[in-house]
């Protein structure tokens, strides 16, 4: 079939292509338009964090052994609660074992307050009293506890505490079999508890018998492996019973875990002076007072291990820093008077031997420190012989 020839394309306009360029440019400059003026990017609103979530984070730092971490978490969960004695409990814990003995106290009371029919509350203020030195209403409020929940076990691991305390205090009226019964009790309602086993250490260690602290302690530890409170607990068992690898071990444990305290170190230090190992001694001591300047015991034990050295021109200022951050410890005294005497510098020394014996007039150190600088100055001011 012929078809034809095909038909013949329009050509465009160019006025309609004209147009067609003017609307296509127009959209690009309102497309452009919209791009420039929007209004910049908001991120998405975070939700504020509450109280739970700060709980848990100070419960994974407390797993991990980082105390500060977990009380600025409790505290700022406390801030959001402030009535809430399941935050404060444990906050007091944490303050008592980290050395804030005041603030647990004080935060003890105020969980007592925030719910008198707390058990748990009234536990804490009976481990805060003890660890404060009020160990008579320590016993108490434990018994109030107990009172309020006898199933507690931690009333019961610290009324154990408490009594170990009194009767190293010298009092009477409690013995080691009530000391053990409440440990027993505390054993029964809850095996898992670290503070149980480290209370038992403590009554075992307080009794000297240190092979079965130690084993107490490792219970502990096998409950909370990252505990530093507990491996300097172990290391000072160790040290007395001669294991003194054992112990530097377990002190730098300590210190591994809470690098910002002086403790670890000191120990580590001290432990390696009674090896007579004096070089390694000064490393760990200085490392004490360099993580805390403030630490009078770190200052007295560095200037001990200089004057074993027989550098007593470094000795004197770490001593007479230990004086001066409160280190009331006699041997310092006596050991800086000694260094002012080889330093022929009696005038200085004198005064501090009877600054010892006015505390302790049997201090064989000062006496014999005053006997040296009196034979010093009779041979100083005696008459040659022809």
């Amino acid at each position: 079939m012929y078809l034809g020839p095909p038909p013949k394309r329009r050509r465009s306009s160019p006025k309609r292509i004209l147009v067609l360029l003017i609307l296509i440019a127009a959209g690009l400059y309102v497309l452009h338009q919209r791009e420039t003026f929007q209004e910049p990017f908001q991120p998405t609103p975070t939700p504020t964090r509450g109280a739970p979530s700060y709980i848990l984070d100070a419960v994974a730092a407390y797993r991990r052994g980082d105390f500060q971490e977990a009380i600025a978490n409790y505290r700022q969960a406390l801030r959001l609660t402030p009535n809430d004695p399941a935050v404060m409990v444990p906050l007091a814990r944490l303050l008592i074992l980290d050395g804030e003995l005041e603030e647990g106290l004080a935060m003890a009371r105020r969980a007592v307050e925030a719910d008198p029919e707390s058990a748990e509350a009234r536990a804490i203020l009976c481990m805060a009293l003890d660890w404060n030195g009020a160990v008579d209403e320590a016993i108490a409020t434990c018994k109030e506890a107990i009172a309020l929940n006898p199933r507690y076990a931690e009333a019961h691991a610290y009324l154990a505490e408490a009594y170990t305390d009194y009767i190293l205090s010298g009092s009477f009226g409690v013995g080691w079999d009530d000391v053990y019964e409440e440990l027993q009790t505390a054993l029964e309602l809850d095996p898992q508890s670290v503070d149980v086993h480290r209370n038992r250490a403590y009554a075992l260690e307080s009794q000297g018998n240190y092979s079965q602290a130690i084993k107490a302690y490792q219970q502990a530890l096998a409950i909370h492996p990252n505990l530093a409170y507990i491996y300097m607990a172990l290391g000072r068992n160790y040290r007395v019973l001669g294991q003194f690898d054992e112990a530097i071990a377990s002190f730098k444990r300590a210190a591994e875990l809470d690098p910002n305290s002086a403790e670890g170190y000191d120990e580590v230090g001290w432990t390696y002076f009674g090896m007579g190992e004096f070089e390694q001694a000064q490393i760990y001591l200085k490392k004490a007072v360099e993580v805390d300047p403030r630490y009078a015991q770190g200052w007295g034990r560095l200037g001990i291990t200089y004057y074993r050295r027989r550098n007593y021109e470094d000795a004197i200022p770490a001593l007479e820093r230990a004086l001066a951050e409160g280190g009331e410890k006699l041997e310092y005294y006596y050991t800086l008077g000694l260094c002012y005497y080889y330093l022929d510098r009696c005038e200085r020394a004198i005064p501090l031997f009877q600054q010892v014996l006015a505390r302790d007039p049997d201090e064989v150190n000062a006496q014999e420190g005053i006997r040296l600088c009196q034979e010093a100055e009779a041979e100083a001011t005696a008459t040659p012989q022809d």
